[in-house]
């Protein structure tokens, strides 16, 4: 059917899937408009198809997905005030656009998913059926209060202040006894994340570990539905990384980050969650950002840790993630950058795909200092080559690692 080949370009995940998915919708109209198909009329889930088709591009074509798939919803309540009974917009409809707007990121994102929730609310109150915001919805909903790019939500941190609104009052429907409306972990993670993209400093910092707190103690309670996963754990790190009030709030900052790494270590003791990579290079970034002058020595004492299986594709995901995570190119990112690099030469774990890694994270300054350091070793004759250190194939037969690396 044509609702089959919409949906099969809305999973496709191909570049111009919604696009072709929209088309076809609009081909069908035109067909039953045309009075020679009669039976090819799109309905209620012909449309949400299209609609998710644009959704799930959003994070992509951030602006354009959006604005597509709120035209379909618009499109579809017109359809419906002129007769169409068969395209009203139910609660699946209204979320997807709703999901659309929250994966674009826009400034008006928000504002754009709040619109909805407050009519899908209206409409359910005044009896029509099958648009109830459920715990789905509402869960969109603050996905977009977390990302949206506004000045006025992350600055203020209105945008996560309005999350837990959200889910006060989530909460007090749910004691009430509406059962679909129980906040869950995705609800939970949500705020955490608005909190730790406020912009507030250790105010949203402390706030998404307050939340974290208490996911923790509801879950021990017999909550089994909003145990915290190693994402919420990260972007609590992550929001921790990214507090900056003076230097000993930032030395603070680091503290509580790292203490949130071994958490997920103690938690991973009992099989419960493992740290990733990102977690252990957001801890680095805390100190690197604390003015603590022994950042070189904190980055090598993280990278012992337990947890972390340190092998040449860790050291390569290492400069990756500090790339990522410090952006800027300055002398804290590349005391980063070379303690990691020492580190992977003593343990044996130089290879050309790491080279490539590091040359990537590296300042200029920084890599020619390091090439130099090893080109001079080779030439007087001191050190160990990568081969006979590790095994692997040495990328220049030329380039000896320092002993005291």
């Amino acid at each position: 059917s044509y609702t089959t080949c919409i949906s099969a370009w809305a999973k496709s995940k191909q570049p111009q899937a919604a696009e072709r998915a929209e088309a076809i919708l609009y081909r069908m109209e035109g067909l039953h408009e045309s009075g020679h198909f009669p039976d090819v009329k799109p309905d209620v889930i012909s449309y949400t198809t299209a609609i998710n088709a644009w959704s799930r591009q959003s994070r992509h074509n951030g602006t354009v997905a959006a604005h597509r798939a709120q035209a379909i919803l618009d499109h579809m309540e017109h359809q419906f005030s002129i007769g169409s009974s068969n395209v009203r917009p139910n609660a699946v409809t209204y979320t997807t656009t709703i999901q659309a707007w929250a994966k674009s990121q826009q400034p008006e994102s928000a504002y754009q998913a709040e619109t909805i929730l407050a009519k899908m609310e209206s409409l359910h109150k005044s009896g029509v059926p099958h648009v109830k915001p459920k715990t789905f919805t509402y869960n969109a909903v603050i996905d977009a209060l977390a990302r949206s790019n506004g000045y006025e939500h992350k600055m203020s941190g209105e945008g996560a202040k309005q999350s837990e609104r959200i889910l006060m009052e989530m909460n007090r429907r749910y004691a009430a006894g509406e059962d679909d409306v129980k906040p869950n972990v995705h609800t939970y993670s949500g705020i955490i994340l608005a909190w730790a993209n406020s912009r507030e400093g250790h105010l949203g910092a402390q706030r998404a570990q307050d939340i974290l707190e208490k996911m923790e103690h509801l879950y021990e309670s017999g909550e089994t539905d909003v145990k915290p996963n190693g994402l919420i754990y990260s972007t609590v790190m992550k929001a921790w990384a990214n507090a900056s009030s003076g230097l000993n709030g930032q030395r603070e900052a680091a503290i509580k980050a790292e203490a949130m790494l071994n958490r997920m270590e103690k938690l991973h003791r009992k099989k419960s969650l493992k740290p990733n990579v990102m977690a252990y290079a957001t801890v680095m970034k805390a100190w690197a950002k604390s003015g603590d002058i022994h950042v070189s020595r904190n980055a090598e004492r993280i990278m012992k840790q337990k947890y972390i299986q340190l092998n040449s594709s860790t050291y390569q995901a290492l400069f990756k993630a500090v790339l990522n995570l410090m952006p800027i190119v300055d002398k804290a990112r590349d005391q980063v950058v070379e303690a990691i690099f020492r580190e992977c030469c003593r343990e044996g774990q130089v290879t050309e795909w790491v080279l490539m890694a590091f040359e990537r994270a590296a300042s200029p300054r920084l890599y020619e200092k390091i090439l130099k350091r090893i080109g001079d070793n080779a030439n007087n004759g001191s050190g160990s080559t990568w081969e006979k250190n590790s095994g692997h194939v040495t990328i220049r037969q030329n380039l000896v690692i320092p002993k005291e690396w």
